[in-house]
């Protein structure tokens, strides 16, 4: 059977992601066309080295590699070759100045999609994927690789930008990427700022997490909580930070409407005694 229509039938009859059928069409076009039966330690490293000298990023290679693996392995053909290192993060965070900038130039449905990058941490394809599934009244999401279900905590100023948008992604992934990447070219055009990658968006929204606070930053980037995650609810966990991550202006926020927001989080924390002396305090101060 063709390596690419058994990788269709592979994930149809699994109902998993097609990024087995975009591996299997990437190592098709390196190495013309084969039967998954073909499939061998020496093929895959030959793909390897023709990948590295188009060159393909090694994370491509790399999940390139490890899919084919995967394929076979299901037809009972344990295939055991070295795949490359996965390289060391590289973080590029953009300023917020120029989520600013390009603001006026995005269209409704790329504002939505900057906004949910920015603020879940989600990859590419995975922030496409949830921004055509979601609901304007809850940021919650399951992966379809690893079945994990994700929340974040939705603040106010999120109310317009979340409702729902006509979108112009196709059902091919890759090209939905395109459009994504076109969109950004766009906009960095009309505001005269350098260029950025899709990927920019969530570091900076990670950075700006982490700078709320630090561990938070590392379990919305994805650090498992371990035991202690059968406690306690992710929300539990983001809710008190949230509304201390500096967003963009233009996301609509106001500082006002952060502080507020921060006092009625740590408000619900305190003890009833605690409570009546915030409440007297406030209306003293009201009543001058």
């Amino acid at each position: 059977m063709c390596l690419v229509t058994f990788a269709e039938k592979y994930v149809a009859e699994n109902k998993l992601a097609r990024n087995p059928v975009h591996s299997a069409s990437r190592f098709k076009k390196l190495m013309g066309g084969v039967t998954i039966y073909e499939i061998t330690a020496d093929l895959l490293r030959e793909f390897q080295r023709k990948a590295e000298e188009v060159p393909l990023a090694t994370w491509t290679i790399r999940d390139t590699m490890k899919d084919l693996q995967t394929l076979a392995k299901s037809i009972g053909n344990t295939i055991v070759v070295r795949v490359p290192k996965p390289p060391e993060p590289n973080p590029q965070p953009i300023p917020l100045s120029t989520i600013e900038s390009i603001w006026p130039h995005l269209a409704p449905w790329s504002k939505q999609w900057l906004v949910i990058a920015f603020w879940t941490g989600l990859r590419l394809a995975d922030s496409i994927r949830f921004q055509r599934e979601m609901v304007p009244t809850e940021l919650a999401w399951q992966a379809s690789k690893t079945k994990h279900r994700h929340k974040w905590p939705t603040m106010p100023w999120m109310a317009g930008v979340l409702q729902p948008v006509t979108l112009p992604y196709t059902s091919t992934s890759d090209w939905s990427k395109v459009i994504v990447r076109a969109e950004i070219d766009r906009v960095c055009s009309l505001a005269g700022v350098e260029r950025f990658q899709p990927q920019q968006i969530r570091d900076t929204g990670l950075r700006e997490w982490c700078r709320a606070d630090f561990h938070v930053g590392q379990v919305l980037h994805g650090c498992k909580l371990g035991v202690i995650g059968h406690y306690v609810g992710i929300l539990d966990i983001l809710e008190p930070v949230a509304p201390r991550v500096r967003v963009p202006k233009c996301f609509g926020g106001s500082e006002s409407e952060d502080l507020e927001t921060t006092l009625l989080f740590h408000y619900r924390k305190l003890d009833p005694a605690a409570k009546g002396l915030i409440a007297g305090t406030a209306e003293r101060l009201a009543t001058g």
